[in-house]
């Protein structure tokens, strides 16, 4: 059923699927083939083919490739440029009949052994994203009568490239990386098909991870990421709309602030660190409570996040008249104190 009555919307799909690979090795040579088989309520069974593989040599190098078709059955409802659902995300899954979103994944990527304890990687990806879709919204509700015809196809695209340290010094272990990456979409409906920047894109990435086992019995951890912010579309200039008042026969308006630019303006950057300590229990109440359950460890946590007061969760914006800015509010502004016992088993 897809229909919608009052606001009520009741969709009631199905989908099987599976998926099998194999293994095979080939002197320095591991490739894994595999296929995905899936179908989605009435349809015909769809095939989702994948293949990856890697290449050792005695050095510590390895090259890697991957390639993949990927299907997809649902829908983003692409919410967020109306003001009151910018926070909120919402799926759809598509009607029967209609063919599935469709892309191609292509990765290549190269790994070198610095030392016993050290690696160094390089990652490039690319996806095709041959058909995907969006709903418009702001179609005429009296030409349409369900979600379903609101449904608009496009295409898009995703690339990027991504550095990586992993390793260890003494008693300090970690990884850290820099990604620098793009998404885009395009729709008939959307500034005339012209390729806009995705929402979710995020131009850079920096992140590390760091832990450093100052006793046997007690570690310190911290974790920072760096991320641009995802791209917006602030309204930049002002529109009357006009109607006739039958009540007073006279003219009314209502101002509206408009854009014609598809997310031309960047959220700011998140921007947190968050620090841990960990302390096993070998003693006491929390030793006695872990033998107990005959658990196998037990340890007490303490962690601070978003220890610069930096970081913030943007739930809504406030466009300025005139200028492609906007005041920005949102959550998590301040630090977060959190402790912990674990057992484990």
């Amino acid at each position: 059923m897809n229909t919608v009555n009052y606001g009520s919307v009741e969709k009631n799909p199905q989908l099987f699927s599976f998926f099998a690979e194999n293994k095979i090795s080939l002197g320095g040579w591991v490739v894994r083939p595999g296929l995905r088989v899936a179908k989605f309520d009435n349809n015909r069974y769809l095939l989702e083919p994948r293949l990856n593989a890697v290449l050792n040599f005695q050095n510590g190098f390895k090259l890697q490739a991957a390639w993949g078709k990927y299907l997809q059955y649902i829908v983003s409802m692409n919410t967020q440029d109306i003001e009151l659902n910018q926070f909120l995300d919402y799926y759809y899954p598509l009607e029967e009949g209609k063919a599935p979103s469709l892309s191609y994944h292509y990765m290549f990527g190269a790994e070198k052994k610095i030392d016993f304890q050290n690696s160094l990687s390089f990652d490039l990806y690319y996806k095709n994203i041959a058909r995907t879709y969006t709903f418009d919204l702001l179609h005429d509700q009296y030409e349409v009568s369900r979600f379903s015809d609101r449904i608009v196809a496009g295409q898009g695209r995703s690339y990027g490239v991504e550095l990586m340290w992993k390793g260890s010094f003494d008693q300090f272990s970690g990884w850290a990386s820099y990604g620098l990456s793009r998404s885009t979409r395009s729709f008939p409906h959307i500034m005339d098909g012209k390729e806009y920047d995705y929402d979710y894109d995020r131009r850079h990435s920096i992140k590390f991870v760091m832990t450093y086992q100052a006793t046997k019995r007690i570690s310190y951890s911290t974790s920072f990421v760096a991320q641009s912010g995802t791209p917006r579309s602030i309204e930049n200039s002002l529109q009357l709309f006009y109607m006739y008042d039958p009540l007073s026969g006279e003219m009314i308006y209502s101002p509206q602030y408009i854009n014609d630019q598809k997310n031309s303006v960047r959220m700011p950057w998140s921007v947190y660190l968050d620090l841990g300590l960990r302390k096993d229990v070998v003693s006491g109440f929390g030793k006695n409570l872990a033998d107990f359950f005959r658990a196998s460890d037990s340890y007490l946590t303490v962690n601070v996040y978003n220890a610069l007061f930096f970081y913030r969760n943007i739930l809504y914006y406030i466009p300025v008249s005139g200028i492609t800015k906007m005041i920005t509010l949102g959550d998590n502004y301040f630090p977060i104190i959190s402790a912990g016992y674990t057992i484990k088993f």
